[in-house]
């Protein structure tokens, strides 16, 4: 019956207008049905027009048999078949007054049902416009239930339905309100039910935020739901016992008894049957991390990752919350802390790695390590530091000097196997500063562009320079000599030693500086050092290979008088 409401409930929708097919859906009444409603109205519309037709109609039929009456009488009379009396005359009126009668009208029924039938099509057109509101059109059923037309149309079922939208929709357009009583008797419903439904629709509505404690409500199950006949049973033992153990946990509230974590597992699992004491065993230790943990307590990595493998991982209560993923990754990190314990911590000594994201050489590096070596000092601990940034630091503090030292001993060094390769002073002179040279031009270039260079960098680039790269200063002059000796002027000789010397410097130079760039470009992940060295490397050899093909010809033409002199001494 609710349901039945509901579409009735719009007053809007009840009073529109609604074509056949629109009062078919919304009232549930067949299409055929509301048609055929629609004509009836369309007839009762034009009542008088259809008695006006049917009499002209009968009249019609009247005035043709009096016609033929009079026409039959007269030729009857003419052919001397009766004789010219009105007694006469009424005898034969009467033997064929049935039969004139009966052909008559067999003659103008056709024409007359014709004209019936167009008339009844034309109100079929018309009543195909009809609208109505679901109101008008239910009132006119129920007014006109009784009619001949609709008397065989309308179930028990129909009338019913119809009745209780009428009784609806009129209350609806009055704006009518029910108490509880009232609509129980209307619609034939529960009062009981609709006394609990008038309540929630006061509190929903009026009073959206009813109170009640917790101690009344439960009081209120107990002394009057429990034990009432009706609403008692709907109450199963399962929920009866968790309204036990609800009193309890109200009085044991109310005293403020405090459990363990056994009591008040025995407590709360008749509540849930899926209660397990290690979820309450967990939510007890939860409870202690928020409210009785000290921020003062310290554990290490070690210590965290030992208690999470030998404790907690070993523990059943906590077997359902650590998946396979989780506890593969405290197997590993428990492994991996044991291996590398075993690298850093040894019987004597132990070793302790330190990273920063300091530069590796630097003002700002230095200054950390002096600062780290000092607290080391005021620890008294037994302490080395070591690596690249330290040792870069006690370098830098004696560079300038072994600097020096290192560039004067290589230079003499160099300048004395030339020397007696070519038993000159000029030309070793000439092949040390020519390479010389080109160290101060890679290492200004270093400079000026910003590049950090390490100081041992500086040391071993300028040894490897010195020593690989004085063949290709030696190997033109040797050939600049020999072309001499044969009397050749400096123009030819010059040429003749660039024929000779280019491929081979070319070649060799080329083989270092790239060798040596691709592997200080590919090193820098590994060492530095290493890969500054190489790149460094790299660009002192182009460098010096530029310089002996440019500079060098040019310094021996210069100086070509005294050589030669010297040489033919």
């Amino acid at each position: 019956k609710l349901n039945q409401l509901k579409p009735f409930l719009d007053k809007k929708k009840i009073n529109s207008e609604m074509n056949a097919e629109e009062l078919s859906k919304f009232l549930g009444i067949d299409k055929a049905k509301v048609e055929k409603i629609f004509l009836y109205q369309a007839s009762l519309k034009h009542a008088d027009e259809i008695a006006a037709m049917k009499a002209a109609a009968e009249n019609m039929i009247k005035t043709q048999v009096q016609n033929q009456i009079n026409n039959m009488v007269t030729a009857a009379v003419m052919n001397g078949m009766i004789p010219n009396t009105d007694e006469a005359k009424n005898a034969y009126i009467a033997a064929i007054k049935g039969a004139v009668a009966e052909q008559v009208k067999t003659t103008a029924q056709p024409q007359i049902d014709a004209q019936t039938a167009a008339y009844m099509a034309q109100l079929k057109n018309e009543a195909a416009g009809y609208e109505n509101s679901p109101i008008e059109f239910v009132n006119f059923i129920l007014n006109h239930q009784n009619d001949d037309e609709l008397r065989g149309n309308l179930n028990s079922d129909t009338k019913s339905k119809l009745n209780l939208a009428k009784t609806v929709m009129e209350a609806v357009n009055k704006n009518k309100k029910f108490t509880s009583s009232e609509l129980a008797k209307t619609f034939g419903l529960d009062q009981k039910q609709l006394r609990l439904l008038y309540s929630l629709n006061y509190f929903e509505n009026v009073n959206k935020n009813p109170r009640i404690s917790v101690r009344t409500l439960v009081e209120f199950l107990n002394n009057s739901v429990v034990d009432d006949a009706k609403y008692g049973k709907e109450l199963s033992n399962d929920q009866r016992t968790m309204l036990a153990v609800v009193t309890d946990l109200m009085h044991y509230s109310i005293e403020n008894k405090s459990y363990n974590s056994k009591d008040m597992y025995d407590l709360l699992s008749p509540l849930s049957g899926d209660l397990k004491k290690n979820l309450v065993d967990l939510l007890y230790m939860y409870h202690g991390s928020l409210y009785h943990y000290n921020k003062s307590w310290t554990m290490s990595i070690e210590q965290f990752v030992n208690y999470l493998h030998g404790t907690i991982l070993k523990d059943e209560r906590f077997s359902d919350k650590i998946d396979e993923g989780k506890r593969a990754d405290i197997e590993k990190a428990n492994e991996k802390i044991s291996d590398a314990k075993k690298l850093l911590v040894g019987k004597n000594h132990s070793r302790a790695i330190l990273n920063t994201t300091l530069d590796e050489e630097g003002e700002e590096t230095f200054a950390f390590i002096e600062k780290l070596k000092k607290d080391i000092d005021d620890e008294k601990a037994h302490v080395f530091v070591i690596g690249n940034s330290p040792m870069a630091l006690e370098m830098s503090k004696t560079f300038n000097d072994e600097m020096n030292f290192i560039t004067i001993l290589t230079m003499i060094s160099i300048f004395v196997v030339v020397a007696f390769t070519f038993k000159s002073v000029l030309i070793p002179a000439i092949l040390v500063l020519i390479i010389q040279s080109a160290v101060w031009i890679t290492m200004s270039i270093l400079s000026v562009t910003g590049s950090s260079v390490y100081f041992i960098a500086i040391i071993i680039v300028q040894a490897i320079l010195m020593g690989a790269t004085i063949d290709y200063a030696i190997l033109y002059t040797s050939y600049y000599l020999e072309h001499r000796k044969k009397n050749l002027d400096i123009k030819k000789t010059l040429i003749e030693s660039y024929n000779k010397s280019v491929p081979t410097i070319i070649t060799s130079a080329s083989v270092l500086v790239i060798v040596t760039y691709i592997v200080g470009s590919f090193d820098k992940q590994g060492s530095a050092i290493a890969a500054k060295i190489c790149v460094t490397v790299s660009e002192g050899t182009l460098c010096a290979a530029i310089i002996i093909l440019l500079i060098l010809p040019a310094l021996l033409a210069t100086c070509d008088k005294i050589i030669l002199r010297r040489k033919a001494k």
